[in-house]
């Protein structure tokens, strides 16, 4: 058995990254279903794909939650609406007021659905992510926390956490700034500390070896697949577009950015 497992080192490898990667695979395809269902239904699914969004969906603000609902009883009126109107017309055309509701039902929530799912697949994918284990400073007792109060450790690394903040913020919020700064650039010469942050569309792939847990095979997946795609947008794309093991990705998440060039 020993022989088999050595003539066969990836065989568990490969089925832990298909069981990776199933973890941001299933958010995505959860958000894909629920932006085409006014669409193939021609609206009149709108309502339960919507009072599905609300009931499955775990981790939601009382907002969120209110606002799926009362989408839901929108579309559930429209299409109401729709087939108590639909046959008061002398001919077989539509009413207009069974029109507008068709309206609503396909299109408008058509439009809401496909604003909504990248929301819902992040809502996914943090439902799916182990639970929060809590500020560990918080929980530790008075005595503890004074100790660790100046630690010069924990000064810097909240330090370096407002920093990524910062540079994330200028990032999305001021490109021309950010390319300035070299945000996310540490193979390049800059004045400003923007935390650690890597680009891991323009970084080169000595800068991606460097980091935790990339070898040099992962970071030539990573840029093969970025120049395919013309950037990589998000963790999710690292595991289902370049292969790489989720545990990697989720260690690195809060340093990896994902800026692409606007055409």
């Amino acid at each position: 058995m020993d022989r088999e497992q050595k003539s066969h080192p990836n065989r568990h490898t490969g089925m832990d990254r298909e069981q990776e990667s199933h973890s941001y695979r299933r958010p995505i395809a959860a958000a894909i279903v629920f932006a085409l269902v006014p669409w193939i239904t021609l609206g009149f699914g709108s309502a339960l794909a919507f009072t599905f969004a609300a009931v499955f969906l775990r981790g939601l603000s009382r907002l969120a939650s209110a606002g799926l609902w009362a989408s839901a009883a929108l579309y559930a009126a429209a299409l109401g609406l729709f087939f108590a109107t639909v046959d008061d017309a002398p001919d077989d055309s539509l009413t207009s007021t069974a029109s507008a509701a068709l309206v609503v039902m396909f299109v408008v929530a058509g439009i809401e659905a496909l604003a909504l799912s990248p929301w819902v697949a992040r809502t996914m994918r943090r439902s799916d992510a182990p639970a929060d284990r809590g500020d560990v400073i918080a929980q530790m007792s008075t005595a503890e926390r004074n100790k660790l109060e100046h630690d010069p450790a924990i000064e810097a690394a909240i330090e370096q956490r407002e920093r990524r903040k910062l540079a994330r913020d200028i990032l999305a919020n001021d490109r021309a700034l950010a390319k300035t700064l070299c945000i996310g650039r540490p193979d390049l010469h800059r004045d400003f500390a923007d935390g650690g942050l890597i680009d891991v569309n323009h970084v080169p792939d000595r800068v991606l070896c460097s980091l935790p847990g990339v070898d040099a095979e992962m970071a030539d997946r990573i840029v093969s697949a970025r120049e395919r795609l013309d950037g990589l947008r998000s963790p999710a794309d690292l595991v289902v577009e370049a292969n790489i093991p989720s545990d990697v990705v989720d260690a690195l998440s809060d340093v990896l950015v994902f800026p692409v060039e606007k055409s």
